[in-house]
């Protein structure tokens, strides 16, 4: 029994992470969004986000 409780905690703390990590991406694109001048260190996502 004890090691299905492990298990169900441990998915449970993996999906946490997961929803952390999708919110800080949302938070950073609104961001991107709004800023005038967006200072992303990744100069790929802004070719992206930018129609040629």
């Amino acid at each position: 029994m004890s090691d299905s409780e492990e298990d169900s905690s441990s998915i449970s703390k993996q999906k946490s992470i997961f929803s952390g990590m999708g919110r800080v991406k949302q938070i950073n694109h609104l961001r991107e969004k709004w800023s005038p001048k967006p200072k992303s260190p990744l100069p790929d996502r802004s070719f992206i986000d930018t129609p040629p």
